[in-house]
């Protein structure tokens, strides 16, 4: 059988080659950016990623805002898929990646991909990590203030050097520094420093650290760094995303239901019982983002509500662990020693077995993808979807022909599975679609598809080069 090229899918996308804020970086010049400049952000990007495209407006404005309020820092892109040495020199594998070069260091940036935040992050990494607040009066213009804030007071320097260093590593907060003098006048219930005053706008909207606090310092930032019972924030989902030993707990429940506050009542009384560093509790609904992201990427469906969930991620893994009981606290709270305990067994989620199944695409739920996938000798080319995904919609027309166009290679299985619906442990989907081949002689090992997924092309190779698990080459 000769090879044959069959198209999967059309250029996606165009591109704009309007004048930008944001400096052009290639492997020519990268080195005498950063060099000559004390802080560049770069952002190393693929033209046909869909989080790239998103993010493009956002990094955008960030550099606009940098240029207006003349600051010394600077954004940059460059293009992974045509400047591959300077992405391999920094170990880029997923995009958007996004760095902070300052002066020598190297700071990978995890937080909220708007302008706003790209350019707060940027401003405080490239400003003193403290401040000084000389006044009783600058003191209470901060508690009057908004937002996460800390004040440092003492005139111990080797307390304050180790305050300093950590104000310099944490992003959340901004840290400020004044003399025990004008702390105890400023806050006069306050008898032992040196001492931490955490200002914030929600739950008691003040907390102390006092005495021997350097060593409980960082515990106490992540203790007090969102609501005792918050909702879903972009902050909170990229936390919960990124290694972490922190979990999170989530009571899933809508919020116009006649049970939502009476819900919420129990959930809280769990929050306080257990609030420290271990966990974020928050509550959620199904109808707006960032709450829909999360339901959609679990899942979820308001049928389902209230759930009650532990999300805890492990190794790229988002495992989850539900409660199947009533959304009361004191079973909450056995709930949550039972996990402690590794009594909870992990929640996989799968959608039923289909009744019939003998279509060109194999449709693959949880519950079978060992047998469909795993346990066999054939090859099997396996696209993970999402109901949502747009970009997928497109291509099932196209992976349905390509179906019928091989379907005489006995020893080769097109299948699909909808991995918002279905837990395949051990194997990530980090974007959608993915099309993988799971080899016959290596399915501990399969090959993923890594094309320009502006016109993604696919080989159909012949049985014997399926037979020996070769996966073909894309253009």
């Amino acid at each position: 059988m000769n090879l044959e090229i069959f198209v999967l899918a059309i250029c996606l996308f165009s591109v704009s080659y309007a004048e930008s804020a944001v400096l052009n970086l290639t492997d020519a010049n990268f080195d005498d950016i950063i060099q000559n400049n004390k802080v560049v952000m770069v952002k190393f990007f693929a033209p046909w990623c869909g989080h790239c495209q998103h993010l493009a407006p956002e990094y955008e404005k960030a550099a606009e805002m940098a240029i207006k309020n003349n600051k010394t820092f600077i954004l940059g892109e460059l293009d992974a898929t045509v400047q591959k040495q300077t992405a391999e020199k920094y170990g880029v594998s997923g995009y958007p990646t996004l760095k902070l070069f300052i002066e020598g260091n190297i700071i990978d940036f995890d937080g909220e991909r708007t302008a706003e935040a790209l350019y707060a992050f940027m401003d405080k990494k490239s400003s003193p990590p403290t401040k000084e607040l000389e006044s009783i009066e600058q003191i209470k213009e901060q508690v009057k203030g908004k937002g996460r804030r800390c004040i440092f007071i003492g005139d111990d320097p080797s307390v304050l050097t180790d305050y300093i260093n950590i104000a310099r590593d944490v992003n959340e907060f901004d840290f400020y520094t004044t003399s025990e003098s004008v702390g105890k006048e400023a806050f006069p219930e306050l008898n032992s420093f040196p001492a931490v005053v955490l200002l914030k706008d929600y739950d008691e909207k003040k907390a102390v650290l006092a005495g021997t606090w350097s060593e409980q310092f960082t515990d106490f930032l992540k203790v007090h760094q969102y609501p005792i019972m918050g909702k879903v924030t972009r902050e909170i989902m990229d936390n919960i995303f990124k290694p972490s030993t922190r979990k999170a707990v989530v009571l899933f429940r809508s919020a116009s239901s006649n049970s939502a506050q009476a819900l919420e009542r129990e959930f809280e009384k769990l929050a306080l019982a257990r609030r420290s560093s271990k966990y974020y509790f928050m509550v959620s609904d199904i109808k707006s983002d960032p709450e829909q992201r999360l339901t959609d990427y679990l899942g979820l469906e308001a049928k389902e509500f209230p759930v009650v969930e532990i999300l805890e991620e492990n190794e790229g893994e988002l495992n989850r662990y539900r409660h199947k009981g009533h959304v009361l606290s004191s079973e909450l709270l056995k709930f949550l020693e039972n996990f402690e305990a590794g009594k909870i067994q992990r929640y996989l989620k799968s959608e039923d077995i289909p009744k019939t199944n003998d279509g060109p695409v194999i449709k693959v739920v949880g519950k079978t993808f060992q047998s469909e996938v795993i346990s066999n000798d054939m090859d099997v080319l396996m696209l993970f979807y999402a109901e949502w995904c747009g970009h997928c919609k497109k291509l099932h027309p196209i992976y349905k022909e390509l179906a019928e166009k091989l379907k005489s290679i006995k020893t080769l299985k097109i299948a699909n599975v909808d991995s918002t619906k279905n837990d395949l442990v051990g194997h990530v989907i980090h974007g959608f679609p993915t099309i993988k081949m799971f080899p016959a002689n290596r399915k501990d090992n399969p090959i993923e598809f890594e094309g320009n997924r502006t016109c993604l092309l696919y080989t159909s190779p012949s049985p014997r080069d399926l037979s020996t698990s070769r996966m073909p080459s894309s253009a």
